[in-house]
């Protein structure tokens, strides 16, 4: 099961990349773009859950490759693949191009889908385990 999203970088996606002397360059970071093929990858999941309660809570990546910087103003496009079917499991890959430039490939992501009342009580207790 394939999706497609679109996304242009904004220069907010690209500010603290860098500090002090190196804070003009502009970059929109491999853990955005990580971030942004786990965002593509739970919609997929989603659209074929529509009617789910389910909170998607990242596991791991098996692992990313960068091949171009993406600078902002660039158009991406993000094309997921759902590796199971599972109600519980979201699991896949995603491929990120600049028109048809291939910039990354996020692979090996892998997650759980909570159900909402129970994603709410885990965030709850670990917001409360980090004041004490």
């Amino acid at each position: 099961i394939k999706g497609t999203a679109r996304y242009t970088v904004k220069p907010e996606d690209c500010e603290g990349h860098f500090g002090n002397d190196y804070a003009q360059i502009q970059l929109f970071r491999g853990v955005d773009q990580m971030e942004s093929a786990a965002q593509t990858l739970a919609l997929v999941w989603l659209a074929l859950n529509p009617n789910s309660k389910g909170v998607p809570f990242l596991k791991e990546f098996g692992g990313a490759k960068f091949d171009q910087m993406v600078f902002p103003g660039d158009q991406l496009t993000l094309r997921a693949k759902l590796a199971s079917k599972e109600p519980s499991i979201m699991e896949g890959d995603c491929e990120i191009s600049r028109g048809k430039t291939v910039v990354s490939r996020i692979r090996g992501i892998r997650g759980t889908i909570l159900p909402i009342n129970l994603a709410m009580r885990i965030i709850s207790r670990q917001r409360s385990a980090r004041r004490t």
